[in-house]
């Protein structure tokens, strides 16, 4: 479903009330039309139903973000502690004392 954009229709002349409707709910099914072709009315019933559809969607696509938040989460938390373990060793044997061993 297109995005629905709100507009203002006071003091339009009726024909471009009629293009910018066109222009909002023409390309959805929420508009009925006449013989004619032009808007003669307005599903509402549909408007509940298309809305908690998209809406549906986006949750979905949120909880699937959320998964891939989480799991990077993980991730970075397993390379901060394989980091530390690797400074803790470096560390280490850098303090450690160094013998030369002599050959005499």
């Amino acid at each position: 479903m297109p995005p629905l954009d709100a507009h203002a229709f006071c003091g339009v002349r009726k024909h471009e009330r009629q293009e910018r409707w066109d222009a909002v709910a023409g390309k959805t099914d929420l508009v009925v039309p006449d013989r004619k072709g032009e808007i003669y009315g307005v599903r509402y019933d549909a408007v509940n139903a298309m809305l908690l559809n998209e809406f549906l969607k986006e949750y979905r696509t949120v909880q699937q973000q959320q998964k891939e938040i989480d799991a990077l989460r993980a991730e970075l938390k397993e390379q901060r502690a394989f980091i530390q373990k690797v400074n803790d060793k470096v560390e280490l044997s850098r303090s450690a004392p160094q013998t030369v061993a002599s050959n005499q």
